[in-house]
């Protein structure tokens, strides 16, 4: 970049060579920082914008953790009872010379195979969860992954506030920066990182090349709730939709601390009664 600013090319179109280290939302902020002359606010936009994206995805992160570790930890302690401790209740069952349920010798030949045939049965566990991670890595697996996981009890909500808020905050930071509205959500469908919410931003940006509105195409989407079509439409209206774009990203932000914050306690009455089935089933 450095020997490209020294010969003379414009400071956004270096990082646009560098695709993969610079977003198209950066490219386009530093770009209409060089034509409006305030590159410093341009860049201060940027910043603020980049460290409330930083945050979005702390939370998810942290949100998540509790239940992928206590679901990981119910799939470790299960595939050693199977292997390690069945299999010594089998002999003992054997050795009372007593009848045994259905149920129970089902478990008991499950616990014999997978005593005996452990390797395998460890391959293909790695095997298919590196399948469905590198299904997911397409394009049609992160389509339906995308669809999926907006479908999930409590962690769906999660999903959505966070899209939401992200895609208010990039938005107005956009127009904020002089950027045309139609440019700016097609950039902002290439930042929000989700091919649900992608398609409807571009639809949107569709509809208002033709003269229509933003809002019309979000109170057709399951994606968006009703009152995001509503504020936006009052942005519209008022001429201040960068302004009602922050508004609505503060609130979803607040949304999705409150949800993060109490996302264990939601899961915690459906990872209980997962583990209690799968207790059940062994007892």
């Amino acid at each position: 970049m450095l020997s490209d600013i020294e010969d003379g090319m414009p400071f956004s179109e270096a990082m646009a060579k560098h695709p993969e280290v610079f977003e198209a939302l950066a490219v386009s902020m530093v770009k209409a920082g060089e034509l409006s002359g305030n590159m410093q606010r341009s860049v201060l936009f940027l910043a603020d914008n980049t460290e409330k994206n930083y945050e979005l995805n702390s939370k998810i992160k942290g949100a998540l953790f509790y239940p992928i570790f206590v679901l990981s930890a119910s799939l470790i302690i299960g595939f050693i009872v199977f292997t390690v401790v069945l299999p010594k209740l089998t002999n003992i069952f054997k050795d009372m010379n007593v009848e045994i349920p259905w149920y129970t010798l089902v478990l008991m030949k499950t616990g014999d195979f997978m005593a005996t045939y452990w390797w395998f049965v460890g391959l293909s566990i790695v095997a298919i969860i590196g399948g469905v991670i590198y299904y997911v890595k397409t394009a049609d697996g992160k389509k339906e992954w995308d669809m999926v996981k907006m479908k999930i009890p409590v962690v769906g909500n999660l999903f959505q506030y966070v899209y939401i808020s992200r895609f208010s905050e990039n938005l107005a930071v956009l127009l904020d920066g002089g950027i045309p509205i139609v440019r700016a959500l097609v950039i902002v469908s290439e930042v929000v990182n989700t091919t649900t919410y992608e398609g409807v931003i571009l639809r949107a940006a569709d509809e208002v090349k033709s003269g229509g509105s933003m809002s019309s195409v979000f109170a057709r989407s399951e994606y968006f709730p009703p009152i995001v079509s509503q504020m936006v439409k009052i942005g519209e209206d008022s001429g201040k939709v960068s302004e009602v774009l922050r508004h609505m990203s503060v609130f979803y932000n607040q949304e999705t601390d409150r949800i993060s914050r109490n996302l264990s306690t939601m899961l915690e009455p459906i990872l209980i009664t997962f583990l209690g089935l799968g207790v059940g089933v062994l007892v």
